[in-house]
């Protein structure tokens, strides 16, 4: 089979999720593949598919791990990425290759330690006690000479400020001081970002001490470490990025934004469409906010009339966006505030954010089959049609539809501003 459509293939499989578990024996083949685009390919699939299906991946990790030793930066890269993304599901498939993973930190290449800072971030999500005796190699990377590298650090902070406060606190001043000062906007986003989420769990954990000294011991006996644990996980989930527009503003979504996310994905004209089910419930909305939305560079969109959101938008790193420099553009609006041009007037904040403060070099953005109301955002923003792809696989409706992929550089946007 020849390269260009072996790498076709490997693309239709990497939308297809359905095949994935089963699909690892002939990914891993593909290691060998004489084609460094092949293997770079194959190791960003097992990379995913290690995240969901951890133990399936097991007999694949040495080989992945490898390729850390590669000449070739790309190969570095995506190799350092999988175990980060396999590390995620299951420290334990990875813990033998984790600490040489720190090399990467000072890799010659810029791209290569900006994969050792997601790796990490990864890693960190499930297992973060294992960092706490590291912070330095990331407070190094806080001053990389290559600004991806120093946008992304902060968000080693951020995880860790989530989980583990006390490892981020001796850390705060600097970032503080990082976030007033950087000469890059983003950054100083970013680390605004992990001091607040630091802040942000050591009050929650404060807050609860408070309710064991006001109860009785032996009622709360047993209880205090896994609430403590339970609190310091869930709070701190946002980056403090807010963009405004004259009509709307865009911040993270809050679990407390629940009522209002359901008042509008209830409707079934707003999510199928899209690819994803309606909402069932308002805890069902606080849940995909703690679980989706509530992730880096994902937006509540929020009317100024009323202070309350309306819709989400964000950008996204899929395999679509594959390369550093490129994400996916994804929306959602509530239909009673169809037709009144908000969501290109977000997006193009949001685009504007992307390619300016981002440094991002593309934009994708996808829709299926029939929703022409997307297809008409997406020819208002700009962006020009790449392909069509026959039965992409919709997991989350059980379905297969036809989907239609589209892509703005970064030229074509200051062109057309």
């Amino acid at each position: 089979m020849k390269e260009s459509e072996l790498y076709k293939e490997l693309g239709a499989l990497t939308k297809d999720k359905s095949r994935w578990e089963e699909s690892i024996p002939y990914v891993s083949s593909l290691l060998a593949h004489e084609s460094e685009r092949i293997q770079a390919k194959a190791l960003w699939l097992l990379g995913e598919t290690g995240l969901k299906y951890p133990p399936s991946v097991r007999d694949a990790v040495p080989e992945i791990a490898a390729f850390c030793d590669s000449p070739a930066p790309l190969l570095r890269e995506r190799a350092v990425n999988a175990l980060g993304r396999i590390g995620r599901g299951s420290f334990k498939l990875i813990e033998p290759y984790w600490q040489g993973l720190f090399r990467f930190a000072s890799d010659s290449e810029a791209g290569v330690r900006l994969s050792f800072i997601w790796a990490s971030e990864n890693i960190a999500t499930n297992t973060p006690d294992i960092y706490e005796a590291h912070m330095s190699v990331f407070e190094a990377l806080l001053y990389d000479t290559d600004d991806k590298v120093r946008m992304e650090a902060p968000e080693i902070f951020r995880v860790l400020g989530k989980r583990r406060p006390a490892f981020v606190m001796p850390f705060v001043a600097e970032l503080q001081k990082l976030s007033e000062t950087d000469d890059h906007p983003v950054v100083r986003i970013h680390c605004q970002g992990a001091v607040k989420a630091a802040e942000e769990s050591i009050m929650h954990l404060e807050a609860a001490s408070a309710v064991f000294r006001e109860h009785d011991a032996d009622t709360l006996a047993g209880q205090e470490d896994e609430i403590k644990t339970q609190v310091n996980a869930n709070c701190g989930n946002r980056t403090g990025i807010i963009l405004e527009t004259e009509r709307l503003i865009l911040r993270a979504w809050e679990e407390a934004d629940a009522e209002e996310c359901f008042r509008y994905a209830k409707d079934p004209r707003v999510g199928p469409i899209a690819g994803w089910p309606v909402h069932t419930s308002v805890e069902n909305s606080r849940q995909v906010i703690q679980n989706v939305l509530a992730v880096p560079e994902t937006y509540a969109i929020v009317l100024k009339e009323t202070g309350k959101p309306i819709g989400s938008i964000g950008l996204h790193r899929n395999d679509l966006a594959e390369k550093d420099d490129e994400m996916e553009l994804g929306y959602w609006l509530g239909v009673p505030y169809w037709g009144r041009g908000l969501v290109p007037e977000a997006a193009r904040e949001l685009l504007r954010h992307a390619f300016e403060d981002l440094a991002l070099a593309r934009v994708w953005c996808a829709y299926y089959d029939g929703n022409e109301k997307s297809k008409r955002v997406q020819e208002k923003l700009g962006f020009h049609y790449q392909w069509t792809t026959e039965n992409v696989s919709v997991t989350q409706m059980g379905e297969t539809r036809k989907g239609h992929v589209n892509l703005l550089t970064k030229e074509e946007w200051s062109a057309g501003r």
